[in-house]
């Protein structure tokens, strides 16, 4: 009997558990009967939802994810294949992907409080034509950086004009050091320092609080080092500040200032045993 009234516990907290889990699902339509949204309710909450356009193309969807609502946006050709969409991660943060009427991939980036930041690819045919790099100031947004690809997918060195790093994108903990390299934009005799910055926002609106560490340079490359005393995923933002004086005269000196905008994601991983914690390492350049 002992063993039996066990199991009749254990079976009534089950039929529980699975009553508080319980998915509800509620449905709206359209007056002319086409599905207009659906709800979807755990513990009277509502976790997703999906609305549709009265033709029945999709046009809203959110669910929640980690504690986290995300938003998608739909637009549709008129073959009822889908021309973009947007998702919205949080307040400031969304992604977006355009396709051709074909369903391939044309166009995907990131957003930032509405406007572009990062990276933004461009395909056409399902190969990747032209790379543009957008990066925000405030309220400013400018292109910063350029690949253009050639029809076999190819960089093209000569027409394109970015950042690029000597350094691996996985690291140790700790110091490293690597190269940067990039085009000079006020002529061959200008200064750059090099600036990188630590947990700074997208628009750089923290950068008086944030940590930002300077290395000059004046050669289209440059030495520059970085510390991360945290493990997996970690972006650092900057930019390449230049500075070109021009002595008009005895008593004018025009001095003309331009910024490379750009940042670099890397992976650390912990320190090898055989590895000095105070070894810094050296990649790139002059190594």
């Amino acid at each position: 009997m002992k063993i039996k009234y066990i199991i009749l516990i254990l079976l009534l907290n089950l039929m529980f558990f699975v009553s508080c889990t319980k998915i509800k699902v509620e449905k709206s339509y359209y007056e002319n009967g086409n599905l207009k949204s659906v709800y979807y309710l755990q513990n009277d909450s509502v976790v997703e939802s999906k609305t549709y356009y009265p033709d029945g193309n999709k046009k809203y969807i959110f669910k929640i994810e980690n504690g986290v609502r995300i938003d998608t946006f739909f637009e549709y050709y008129k073959n009822n294949r889908i021309k973009n969409y947007i998702t919205q991660f949080n307040d400031f943060n969304s992604q977006y992907r355009e396709f051709d009427e074909n369903s391939r991939l044309a166009l995907e980036g990131s957003v930032f409080k509405k406007k572009k930041i990062g990276w933004w690819s461009s395909y056409k045919s399902d190969k990747l034509t032209k790379q543009v790099y957008y990066a925000q100031n405030g309220d400013s947004v400018f292109i910063a950086q350029i690949k253009i690809f050639d029809r076999n997918g190819k960089l093209d060195h000569v027409s394109s004009d970015y950042v690029g790093f000597m350094i691996p994108d996985t690291l140790y903990m700790g110091k490293s050091t690597g190269t940067i390299l990039y085009k000079k934009k006020l002529g061959l005799s200008s200064q750059e320092n090099i600036c990188i910055g630590y947990n700074l926002m997208a628009d750089y609106s923290n950068i008086a609080k944030a940590r930002v560490d300077t290395f000059y340079t004046g050669e289209s490359k440059g030495f520059f080092g970085v510390e991360f005393k945290e493990l997996g995923s970690q972006k650092i933002r900057g930019f390449i500040y230049e500075v070109l004086p021009n002595r008009k005269s005895d008593t004018l000196l025009v001095i003309t200032t331009n910024k490379i905008f750009f940042d670099k994601e890397f992976f650390v991983v912990p320190r090898l045993d055989s590895i000095p914690k105070d070894k810094i390492m050296r990649y790139g350049f002059g190594k």
